[in-house]
């Protein structure tokens, strides 16, 4: 729906843990009000592929959305009534002032790609959940509305306006700095909270890996396990530029002994594909300085790792 995402380790790991139902079903039972829970069918959620979030903000926002049923629609055989649930990660850890702009126009982005896919029905309700992570206080609006200049009206004119302004609010939740009080469902979810929360930071990502409760519901092994395990070990090894493989291989003994070889098998994948690179990089140059002499693309192909065609668009 959108162009394909930069390389984001935030944004890779978030999509990929919360892009599965049951994880994003095991956050909402947690986070969401409860009034709006009950009115629900979290059970019946399903992922809605795509992200809506601007170019050039992919580096500092990821976002996800579920379709969720309401409770007890649909029941005589009609589509059941849906809500759109919109979660969008804040990677910044400063404060986004505009957040309330941003969730509108993220809404009314779903609404129209809804609105082409059912053309007869009415719109579903769009719900935005922010997750904040920084360590400042989110002080930015939450509605629309306070984004909108009106200084210098009178209340009559104020309350004229008003009614003809654009609404929209988001829902807010702002990860706290103990690691004990963060909120979601245990197992997945949460190690992932945990992970984006403070993986970054150079003492307390070994609190990942200190909640005994929430390994205690991951699986004993198998490759649901490890794929969590790879993804963990690519994100803090990405993000976290003091942490070592070894100091990470410790921390993950609860995981069993095939997540703790993940580091190190990282670590040299990335140190292969590093040579990779550099061995492209001189294949390249050679390329171009013998194609420059004169000579023609099949012995340069001969002379290098290159492909044919590629070397054939070096020499146009």
């Amino acid at each position: 729906m959108t162009a394909q995402r930069r390389n984001n380790p935030h944004d890779k790991l978030f999509k990929a843990v919360f892009s599965e139902p049951r994880n994003a079903i095991a956050h909402f039972a947690v986070c969401l009000p409860p009034a709006l829970l009950a009115a629900l069918d979290l059970s019946r959620a399903e992922h809605v592929p795509g992200s809506w979030v601007d170019e050039a903000l992919k580096d500092h926002h990821s976002d996800v959305v579920h379709a969720i049923p309401v409770r007890g629609a649909g029941a005589d055989g009609a589509r059941p009534r849906t809500v759109l649930l919109h979660t969008i990660w804040e990677a910044q850890a400063s404060v986004e002032s505009f957040m309330a702009l941003r969730a509108h126009r993220y809404s009314t982005r779903l609404l129209e790609e809804w609105s082409r896919e059912h053309p007869k029905e009415r719109l579903p309700p769009v719900i935005v959940l922010v997750l904040y992570h920084g360590k400042a206080a989110w002080t930015a609006p939450l509605e629309l509305e306070e984004l909108f200049d009106l200084d210098g009206l009178d209340d009559a004119a104020c309350d004229a306006i008003r009614p003809y302004l654009p609404k929209q609010r988001y829902l807010l939740e702002v990860l706290p700095e103990d690691p004990a009080a963060v909120r979601s469902g245990r197992g997945v979810a949460r190690l992932t909270m945990l992970a984006l929360k403070f993986g970054q930071d150079a003492k307390q990502w070994i609190a990942i890996f200190e909640s005994e409760d929430d390994l205690r519901q991951l699986p004993p092994s198998g490759p649901d396990l490890l794929h969590l395990a790879a993804l963990l070990v690519e994100y803090l090894l990405s993000v976290n530029p003091v942490l070592t493989p070894d100091a990470l291989s410790e921390a993950m003994k609860p995981m069993g002994t095939e997540a703790q070889e993940l580091p190190k098998t990282y670590l040299s994948r990335k140190v292969e594909q590093s040579r990779e690179e550099g061995r492209r990089e001189r294949d390249l140059e050679l390329a171009r300085k013998a194609l420059a002499k004169g000579m023609s693309p099949a012995e340069v192909a001969d002379l290098t790792d290159l492909p044919l065609a590629e070397v054939q668009k070096l020499a146009h």
